[in-house]
C-alpha cells in the first residue's frame, strides 16, 4: 500500500501486474474464419478477420508451414507483426510460427503472409482485448514450445486466471489433427498433400495445458502463447479533511 498526501492537487499511482497491482481480464475478440490454407503457395492476403474497437487490443497470428526451412513474415494493415517463436518437428518436415502485434488497427486488415517456396500452409489471426500494452515481452510473457513423437500433441504454458493462452500445432505425417474437446478450436485441418495443423485457446490457469490429437503416432511441434492481462488502476480518495490549517486530500492506490 502507498499513501500520499496531496496539497491540494490529486495524483494517481499506477502499478503493473507483476508488481502486485490488480489486473483486468483478457477477452477473446475475433478470429479468422474460415482458416487460411492452401496445398501449395508462398503468400496470402486475407480479410476474413475483423478486429473490433475494444481497448487494449492484441493480435496473435499462427502460421503452419509444410517445410522447416522458410523465413516467413506477416503484416496486419501493412504493419509488421513480431515473430514470438517458431519450432520445427523432430523430423524437420514442418514448422509452426507464432507472431504478435499490440494495438492492431480495428477492421478487416488485411492479414498478409509471405515466404519463399510454394508449400502447404495454414494461417490464422486471433484478436483479444484487455491485453497489457507495455511491450511484446510483457504482453506475451511465457511463450513455450514443445516437440515430440506421439498421438497427443501437448504444450504446458505458465499463465494465470486473468490471462488467455493460445496454441498452434503441426504434424506432416497424419490424416487428421483435431484440438482437444476441452479447448476452444481456432482451426484444424489437413491439406490434400497430407500436411495437418490445428490451433486452440483457453482461459489461463497457473499451468495451462493445450493439446491436440493425431490419428497415429507421428512427429509434431507446437507453440503456446500466454497473453497477459492489462493492469487495472485502483484509486481511492479520502477527504478533504482539515489538517495543519488547510484542507488536504489523501489518495491511496493499490
Amino acid at each position: 500500500m502507498i499513501r500520499k498526501l496531496q496539497y491540494p492537487s490529486v495524483s494517481r499511482i499506477i502499478q503493473s501486474p507483476t508488481a502486485g497491482g490488480a489486473t483486468g481480464q483478457v477477452v477473446f475478440d475475433a478470429q479468422t474464419s474460415p482458416v487460411i490454407t492452401n496445398n501449395s503457395g508462398n503468400s496470402f492476403s486475407n480479410t476474413n478477420l475483423t478486429i473490433g474497437s475494444g481497448s487494449n487490443r492484441a493480435l496473435i497470428a499462427f502460421l503452419a508451414l509444410g517445410s522447416a526451412f522458410e523465413t516467413p513474415s506477416m503484416t496486419w494493415n501493412s504493419v509488421s507483426l513480431t515473430l514470438l517463436s517458431s519450432i520445427a518437428d523432430t523430423s524437420n518436415n514442418q514448422k509452426v510460427y507464432a507472431f504478435g502485434l499490440l494495438n492492431p488497427a480495428s477492421g478487416t486488415g488485411p492479414l498478409v503472409g509471405s515466404w519463399t517456396n510454394a508449400i502447404s500452409y495454414f494461417a490464422s489471426g486471433i484478436s483479444f482485448t484487455g491485453v497489457d500494452q507495455t511491450s511484446n515481452a510483457v504482453a506475451f510473457p511465457h511463450t513455450t514450445t514443445a516437440t515430440g513423437t506421439s498421438t497427443t500433441v501437448s504444450v504446458t504454458v505458465t499463465s494465470t486466471t486473468s490471462n488467455m493462452v493460445a496454441a498452434v500445432q503441426g504434424s506432416s505425417f497424419q490424416g487428421a489433427v483435431a484440438p482437444s474437446p476441452s479447448d476452444t478450436s481456432i482451426f484444424n485441418g489437413v491439406t490434400t498433400s497430407g500436411y495437418g495443423a490445428s490451433a486452440n485457446r483457453k482461459a489461463g490457469i497457473a499451468s495451462t495445458v493445450l493439446t491436440s490429437t493425431l490419428n497415429s503416432s507421428q512427429p509434431w511441434s507446437t507453440i503456446g502463447v500466454d497473453i497477459q492481462a492489462a493492469a487495472v488502476i485502483q484509486t481511492f480518495t479520502f477527504g478533504p479533511h482539515w489538517s495543519d490549517g488547510e484542507f488536504s486530500t489523501e489518495i491511496v492506490s493499490y
